[in-house]
């Protein structure tokens, strides 16, 4: 009898103490990833600086777009790199429309590449940059909670500490390293294969929309007097392999969107051809970056800076 009322008063408790056990593993697990980013992201996070260089700066001369446009444009030469690793249209229409809210547009780069229209940027809802006073918990900002993941992959992979190898310029520009040519022929077509899937172009009225809002985007630069030039930036030809004819489509939206723009338009994707200027199969380095500046500058406005 008294082992049976045992019983199930333990059967009664069982809830509560996995309820307390899940509460217990859920604060435990918050406040290491609260302390992760206040200890190992904050300290190195490229994104305050951004935030800070696109509230600041004064030039008429600027470059938008996502991690293709912040790691391949070194910017300098009068221009200034507004581009941030992820952002999509959504984010370049804000910041353009932002940015020259109060001063007149003078040349404008802008990203055009065709995995703006890949499905998994698609689904990504646009978000303005939230406040930036500090937070009680950093963690209830989405930007870190949507990247809170990929922080714990990189510190367990790096050994326990967030090393960034990024260099941020006063420009803008955030410059990495890494050699795409130093991979084995085979890894090499992997990787590529592996981000040629990622950047597969999603559905039709996503596509559609999506290139409403690019087009809209160039207009309304053009009528405030801007020249711009859309820009497809380098990848390597293993990328361009494993990509083939897919992204065609995309890149005639764009040649059609500068022509009825009066825009200048330049395909960048062949143009560097030395595999170790790449970080990896779509990103060119540091080195890569620089060395494809002046040739980026002499397409879009005619000239080689001085």
């Amino acid at each position: 009898m008294l082992s049976s009322i045992s019983s199930s008063e333990s059967a009664k408790r069982a809830p509560v103490w996995a309820l307390m056990s899940f509460v217990v593993t859920l604060l435990t697990v918050g406040l290491a990833s609260e302390l992760l980013i206040r200890s190992q992201v904050l300290p190195q996070d490229s994104f305050a600086q951004h935030r800070s260089i696109l509230e600041s700066v004064d030039t008429p001369d600027a470059a938008f777009g996502d991690s293709h446009t912040a790691r391949g444009f070194a910017a300098g030469q009068g221009f200034v790199n507004l581009a941030f690793p992820s952002e999509g249209i959504a984010h370049m229409a804000w910041k353009t429309q932002m940015y020259f809210a109060d001063r007149t547009p003078g040349r404008v780069i802008l990203q055009a590449d065709p995995h703006f229209f890949a499905s998994y940027r698609l689904r990504r809802q646009f978000e303005a940059y939230s406040d930036p006073s500090p937070r009680l918990l950093y963690l209830a900002d989405p930007r870190h909670r949507a990247r809170l993941p990929g922080y714990w992959t990189r510190f367990v992979e790096s050994g326990f500490k967030l090393d960034s190898k990024v260099v941020q310029t006063a420009d803008g520009a955030l410059l990495s390293p890494g050699d795409f040519a130093a991979l084995s022929p085979r890894a090499q077509i992997l990787e590529a294969r592996k981000r040629a899937i990622v950047h597969q172009i999603g559905a039709d009225e996503r596509v559609q929309l999506a290139q409403q809002a690019y087009a809209g985007m160039v207009t309304s630069l053009t009528e405030q007097g801007a020249e711009v030039c859309m820009v497809s930036y380098p990848v390597t030809r293993a990328y361009r392999d494993a990509v083939g004819a897919a992204h065609q489509p995309m890149i005639d939206f764009f040649q059609g969107t500068a022509l009825r723009n009066g825009s200048r338009y330049v395909d960048a994707r062949s143009t560097v051809t030395d595999q170790s200027l790449f970080r990896d199969s779509d990103h060119l380095n540091a080195q890569g970056a620089a060395a494809f500046m002046d040739q980026l500058l002499s397409a879009c406005f005619g000239e080689r800076p001085s």
